[in-house]
């Protein structure tokens, strides 16, 4: 009976996850094409680096850290620095939930000397569904608690500001190898779209379009190459920031499960 339920329980899970996907993607495309029309992006080139720390300590739970460096460029310069930890624990096969936190610096647009901390505390869970023998879906949903140092853009002011924001994305993983090879690579493409509520001026954050390859370095380490499409409300005016980067990231597998 038992297992009977949780059968109903995923099939009812992906067939409204289904339908949310459907609705992000035209989103997307949508407000994309209508915002270049209107002409109200501004362009940015970017470069992303992380250092991704994956610790497996047993069967179903894991611990996650990760350093992530955001370069702009014309002019070049740090736009923001990411430092995260967060824990996963593996439910089911098909479900994966998830809590953690990130503090970070953000490079303030109109003064390239103000660096803006934030404290962001999240929970997620992901759901999971292998579509062919080598193909994996995940719907991951996740709520930011995010606590933004208060500023006018020049300098910090006193207290912080804190709004909810939620985030969703559907991602495919494609697993494949050469012939003759043992190194299994995986294919990556995903849409997160991002709102925002609470006292907020703007609900639609950004939305990321990613696709990256991840390539095996040895038994411990893999490296992901990829380029993102982002598209963020811009604070301040009813503009919209673009950004085309490259995000390379460096994965470090650590393996504590005790071995009988």
């Amino acid at each position: 009976m038992q297992r009977e339920l949780a059968v109903v329980v995923k099939a009812l899970l992906f067939r409204a996850v289904s339908r949310k996907i459907f609705c992000f993607l035209f989103f997307w495309v949508f407000s994309s094409i209508m915002l270049e029309c209107n002409g109200q992006t501004t362009q940015f080139a970017s470069l992303w680096v992380r250092y991704f720390n994956q610790t497996r300590l047993t069967n179903r739970l894991t611990l996650n850290a990760h350093l992530d460096e955001r370069i702009l460029f014309k002019p070049t310069r740090q736009f923001q620095l990411f430092t995260h930890i967060h824990l996963n624990f593996l439910i089911k096969p098909w479900l994966d939930v998830g809590v953690g936190g990130n503090f970070n610096f953000t490079n303030a647009a109109a003064n390239p000397h103000l660096m803006v901390p934030e404290w962001r505390p999240w929970q997620e869970a992901t759901l999971i569904k292998s579509i062919a023998k080598k193909w994996q879906f995940q719907f991951r949903y996740r709520v930011d608690e995010r606590f933004i140092h208060v500023n006018n853009g020049q300098e910090l002011q006193s207290g912080y500001n804190f709004n909810w924001r939620h985030r969703f994305r559907p991602q495919f993983s494609y697993s494949f190898q050469n012939q003759g090879q043992t190194k299994k690579y995986v294919f990556r493409i995903s849409n997160e779209f991002m709102v925002n509520t609470g006292d907020v001026r703007d609900t639609f954050d950004q939305n990321r379009f990613y696709c990256s390859i991840e390539q095996p370095l040895g038994k411990k380490w893999s490296m992901e190459t990829g380029y993102m499409n982002q598209l963020q409300s811009r604070a301040g005016d009813d503009g919209y920031n673009e950004r085309h980067l490259i995000r390379v990231s460096v994965y470090h597998k650590v393996d504590l499960r005790k071995v009988d």
